[in-house]
Parts: structure tokens; sequence; C-alpha cells
């Protein structure tokens, strides 16, 4: 392949690759902000610590705890699991 020839290649594959961004972005119904390019990294989070969290916790002690530990990260959201064949769900 000629050198000609394999730049068209990846012309083209950046057009193909561009196009379904938008195209899944479109799906998402990402907005401009969300479907941007990340910010700079972030090495480290300042998290006072809390006492111990455990079941039997009160719901806003729990609630506080995992704010904390997810604080830095916008792109995390809680999954609900559900066992029907057990009866039981969980988070």
């Amino acid at each position: 392949m000629t050198v000609e020839a394999e730049l068209a290649a990846l012309r083209a594959e950046v057009r193909r690759l561009r196009a379904e961004n938008t195209r899944l972005e479109a799906v998402l119904r990402l907005t401009p902000t969300e479907s941007g390019a990340p910010g700079p990294a972030q090495t480290a989070v300042a998290v006072p610590r809390r006492g111990m969290v455990g079941a039997d916790s009160p719901p806003g002690e729990k609630v506080a705890f995992f704010a904390e530990l997810f604080a830095a990260r916008r792109d995390v959201y809680a999954v609900r699991w559900e066992n029907r064949r057990l009866g039981k769900a969980w988070w």
C-alpha cells in the first residue's frame, strides 16, 4: 500500500469514526459538555474519614458515606440488581 493510499484510508476511517460519534451522541442525548474531551486527571481527593458505616447505620449516614466515596466521579451511578428467583434486590 502506498503512502497516499494509506493516508486516504486513514482519513476515511476518521470520517467514519466522527460520524459514529455524532450518531452515538444523538442516541445518548449527550450535551456538548458531556461529549467533550475530559478535563485534566484528578490525582487525589481529600476525603474526611467518617466512623464505621454499616447495615444498621441511619440512611443519611449511608448516603453521606457513598457521596464521599464518589465525590470526584460524575460518571458513576448506582445500579439496582434484582434476583427474582431468590426474591432479593440490592444496589
